[in-house]
Order: C-alpha cells, then structure tokens, then sequence
C-alpha cells in the first residue's frame, strides 16, 4: 500500500490533477488493501487548482494489529 500511494504522491507532483480523482485514487488503493488501510493518516489538499497528498503512519496501529491477529475457526 505504501508503494501505490508514493506513485499518487508522484504523479501529483508531475501533472495537475484534481482533487476529487486523487481521492478516488486513493480510495481504490485502501479499498485493495482494506487491512492495511487503518495504518496509514492521508489527507489531499487543493493547493493553486494542483492536488498533494500528505501521509503518516499510524504507530499505535501497529500494536492494535498484533493483538487481533490469530487463527480463525469455522465451526459447521
């Protein structure tokens, strides 16, 4: 997930893009990878008619995570 919102960012940088196609774009990627989405805090600005995405990792996800990982069971 990390990799395909540095290629947004990227592409942000590059070319004029509006603000409402990056957030699809990074709604389809959180969509993708719905597991990792909680780890990371991003937020897309208009600044002058150009969209930038800015982004942080979540620490306190990480612990939550490891608790909630585990095995499942089915039970017919």
């Amino acid at each position: 997930m990390q990799a395909a919102l540095e290629i947004v960012k990227a592409s942000c940088e590059k070319r004029k893009n509006k603000k409402e196609v990056i957030d699809r774009r990074i709604g389809r990627i959180q969509c993708q990878n719905s597991r990792a989405a909680g780890l990371f805090d991003i937020g897309v600005r208009d600044v002058d008619g150009r969209a930038v995405v800015s982004g942080t990792k979540r620490s306190e996800w990480k612990g939550r995570a490891s608790l909630s990982e585990g095995c499942y069971l089915l039970r017919t």
